[in-house]
Order: C-alpha cells, then sequence, then structure tokens
C-alpha cells in the first residue's frame, strides 16, 4: 500500500468523522456524553455540600466593584454521596471569600445548589463542549474553604507558575509590561485592565496574550540556540519535555496543545530524518484532539486556531508570488550579497515575512471573524507589522529577567527596566495606529453564505491551474454563480 493510498484513505476517514460530530451536533444524536455524566435528579436544584477538586488554574475579575473568580469543579462527593468514578465537571462563578482563589488541585467544599448550564446564556453554553453540563448556581452559594491544597505534580505546576508570576510582578511593577507580560509568558490574564483587553481584542493582536504556536515556537528556538546536534536523543527528550510542560503550566488551551503536538511530530520527524509535511501534521493533530474530546470542534479557540494555522498554510504562497514584483525574492540567502546590505535589509526581510503570515492567515479567519462577532478590524495586519516581530525579544529578556532574578536581582531589574521600555513604546506605537487607522467594517452573515465565501476563497491558490484543467473551472464558476446568487437573497 503507498503512502499516497493512505494519505487519501485517513483524509477520507478524517472528513466522515467531521461530518458524523456535526450531524450529531445539530441534528440531536449526541447524547452519549451526558448519560454517563448525569447527576440524580435529587440533587439538582437543592441546597447540598459540594466537594470537588479544582480542574483548571481560576481566573478572577471585578463585577459590579466586587471581586470574582471562576474555574471548573471536578466533583467528588454531594452530601457524602461518591461521584468521583463518574467525572462529573461543575461551572463555578462565584464572589471572592477572603480574598482566597483556589489552586489548581486545591480540594474545595462549598454549600450551594447546583443548576444545569443556562442554554441562554453564549458563554456557559460554550461550557458543554468543554463536557461540562452542570454549574454551581450563583445566588445560593453560601461558605466554602479549602480541604486540601493540591500535591505531587499538580502542586509542581502551581508553585512554579506562582513563582514565575512572582518574579515577574517583582521586576515589572506598573505599567502596561505588569499587564501583558504574565499573559505572554505564562497565559495569565488576570492582570490585564479592561481597557487593554479591548484594545488587544479591536487591534487583532488576541494571539499575543493567548498562549499559541508562536510562543511555543519561540520557546523551541530558545533551547534549540543551546543544542549543535539538532538529532540527539538528549535534544529530544530536552525538547519534548519543555514544551510539554510549558503547555501544562500554561493552562493547556487547544491552541497551545494543537502547536505542542505539532511540534512533537516535526521534532520526532527531524530526529528520525524524516519530512513531517506541515498539512498532513495539521490534520492528524486535529483527528487527536478530536478523538479526545469531539466536542471542540465547535469551540471558537479550536476553531480559529487551526484555520489560522491552514490559511498560513494554504495561502503563504498565493500572496508571496503575488506581491513578488513589489517585494523582490529574498537577497539574505544569496551568498555573494555584501554582509553589510544582509544586515540591512534583515529587517525589512523580516517585515515582509511577517506581512504574508499575517495576509494569510487573515484570508480564511476575516469571514469566521465577520460570521461570529458581526465586525472585522482591516488593520489588524498593520498592528502585527509593529509588535509581532519584537515578541520574540520580549519573551527572551523576559525569560532571562526571571532567570538571572536568582542569581543577581540588581542586574535583573536593570534587563527589567530595559524591557519595559521597549514593550511600552511597542504599546503607544501600537495605540496611537489604532486611533488614527483603524478600519472597521461591520458584516453579518449565515452559515450558507460562510460557505460559499470559504469556497470561493479556497479557490484562489489554484486559479493558474484551472486555466490547465477544465474540470477545475466549471466546478469554480459553480461556486462562483452560488456565491453571487447567494449574495443577493441576503
Amino acid at each position: 500500500m503507498t503512502a499516497k493510498l493512505i494519505r487519501k484513505i485517513f483524509v477520507s476517514i478524517f472528513f466522515m468523522y467531521l461530518f458524523g460530530i456535526i450531524f450529531a451536533n445539530y441534528f440531536g444524536a449526541w447524547n452519549f456524553p451526558a448519560k454517563t455524566k448525569t447527576l440524580p435528579p435529587n440533587l439538582i436544584r437543592e441546597r447540598a455540600l459540594v466537594v470537588g477538586q479544582v480542574s483548571n488554574f481560576a481566573q478572577f475579575y471585578e463585577k459590579f466593584h466586587k471581586k470574582r473568580t471562576k474555574f471548573t469543579l471536578k466533583l467528588k462527593k454531594i452530601n457524602n454521596v461518591d461521584l468521583s468514578r463518574k467525572n462529573i465537571k461543575l461551572f463555578v462563578d462565584l464572589n471572592l471569600w477572603q480574598n482566597y482563589i483556589p489552586d489548581y488541585g486545591d480540594v474545595i467544599e462549598i454549600n450551594a445548589k447546583i443548576e444545569e448550564i443556562d442554554v441562554k446564556n453564549r458563554y456557559e453554553t460554550n461550557q458543554k463542549y468543554r463536557n461540562i453540563y452542570y454549574k454551581i448556581s450563583e445566588n445560593s452559594i453560601g461558605n466554602y474553604k479549602n480541604i486540601r491544597k493540591s500535591d505531587g505534580f499538580k502542586e509542581i505546576l502551581v508553585d512554579t507558575r506562582k513563582a514565575v508570576l512572582n518574579k515577574i510582578l517583582l521586576l515589572y511593577q506598573t505599567g502596561f509590561p505588569r499587564e501583558i507580560l504574565p499573559a505572554i509568558i505564562i497565559g495569565d490574564t488576570n492582570f490585564i485592565s479592561k481597557k487593554t483587553k479591548d484594545f488587544v481584542s479591536s487591534a487583532g493582536l488576541s494571539h499575543i496574550i493567548s498562549i499559541s504556536g508562536m510562543h511555543l515556537a519561540i520557546i523551541f528556538m530558545i533551547i534549540s540556540f543551546f543544542f549543535k546536534n539538532k538529532k540527539s536523543w538528549i535534544f529530544f527528550v530536552t525538547i519534548l519535555t519543555a514544551i510539554w510542560f510549558y503547555s501544562l503550566l500554561t493552562g493547556f488551551s487547544p491552541s497551545c496543545v494543537r502547536s505542542a503536538i505539532m511540534l512533537t511530530f516535526l521534532v520526532v520527524a527531524n530526529v528520525f530524518g524524516k519530512s513531517a509535511f506541515t498539512i498532513n501534521n495539521l490534520v492528524i493533530t486535529c483527528f487527536l484532539m478530536l478523538v479526545i474530546n469531539p466536542r471542540q470542534l465547535f469551540q471558537i479557540s479550536f476553531l480559529f486556531s487551526f484555520l489560522g494555522v491552514f490559511s498560513i498554510i494554504y495561502f503563504f504562497d498565493f500572496w508571496k508570488n503575488i506581491f513578488t514584483s513589489i517585494f523582490p525574492k529574498n537577497p539574505i540567502k544569496n551568498k555573494n550579497q555584501n554582509l553589510l546590505k544582509k544586515i540591512i535589509l534583515y529587517p525589512i526581510i523580516t517585515l515582509r515575512e511577517i506581512f504574508f503570515v499575517s495576509l494569510a492567515a487573515q484570508t480564511l479567519l476575516s469571514p469566521f471573524v465577520c460570521f461570529y462577532f458581526k465586525s472585522l478590524n482591516l488593520s489588524s495586519i498593520l498592528f502585527n507589522l509593529v509588535f509581532v516581530p519584537f515578541v520574540g525579544i520580549i519573551m527572551w529578556l523576559t525569560f532571562a529577567t526571571v532567570g538571572v532574578s536568582y542569581i543577581s536581582l540588581s542586574f535583573a531589574k536593570f534587563l527589567a527596566v530595559f524591557n519595559s521600555f521597549l514593550l511600552n513604546k511597542i504599546f503607544e506605537i501600537c495605540l496611537a495606529l489604532h486611533d488614527k487607522f483603524s478600519i472597521f467594517i461591520k458584516a453579518s452573515f449565515d452559515v450558507f453564505y460562510l460557505l460559499n465565501l470559504v469556497i470561493f476563497l479556497l479557490f484562489l491558490p489554484i486559479l493558474p491551474d484551472i486555466k490547465r484543467n477544465f474540470r477545475y473551472l466549471r466546478l469554480y464558476l459553480l461556486c462562483l454563480i452560488i456565491f453571487i446568487f447567494n449574495m443577493f437573497l441576503i
């Protein structure tokens, strides 16, 4: 059996699996997860003593001038009824009690009522895609207390995360760096103000503060810098341990898991001297994650993570070829090129590549952003050109300040001053550009229109083949007619 035939069989199975998930979710055929995770009726909407273990890193925020925290609780007991084997999770959102924020792995006791999630609340409805069907009733919460602190590996994770966070807060005590660096380094968004969150979201820079492939790639480059032989088993074990420990440390978000799995495939392929084709890598990663939890397919973070990477892979060469006349071929790769000229051109070439990556990512993501959020900032590519080139430097300097602080606190503070200056200046430039050059468009369309638009875009890179293949031309024209027809219907 040839590799090409195996690839075709796997792709067929993958798309049938995707169709099965969509069919099960939208046509009511999906009842099996709820049957294995249903609470007895007598325990719902009745005040009870709930004991459970915190299964994620808690977030805190302010609402109506009150400090609140939200987290996921894995049930252990309700009124001494053992439920630990059922693997039932609760969504908890409550006021802080004595400024206590639960740590990942803590076992806590709450006197409250349990309710089913509210289907009218979009945020709560999204919890079902994480296999969470119940919540602690907000108005029924009485006293709650910590029974047992996290232990074992969870304690190591919590202690490491706290140590890194405390060092960042010690070295960066004011302003934008204090808000943004905990999010960039360990995925802790608790210190970001509403104003900063709104700016980052509207500027299209959310991927900066959510741990994703860019962060893991920088971790990969930092570790690779210290290894000469990239095919050794020591490098293999070190890089995989670092990638997966960092993923756990930062909260194991879908984008982070996707990046960790893809990097694992790349490292394994590199050690064994094989090539890992990126599209295959992406499809296998998506398949593995959906096998573990099929409902992830309907999480926006999961969808945007895979769409963004697929769009970069699919459209990068297309946009690069279009702009070849404006941006000449990379002169740095020319061995005969003058060294000084290479140094001068390096920043320009870097910006060019970031421009292509941003444009490629936005090509397929933009319709979905309009579909979900009803608006789009066309200037987001400009903000990415300013911010993204410096993210690697900022991460390097932040890791350096944290590490050096254990040896020399004064030198670490000196590095932190330079890092803060750099970050503040970038933020000021982005803020000024956002105020003057932001171009927002509002759009609202249905699923059918979205599907037509995506098909239309997917045909763009194969336009040269359409000239040579009449079969492609007929299919493209059919999609174009349906797309235009649907535009007039809306």
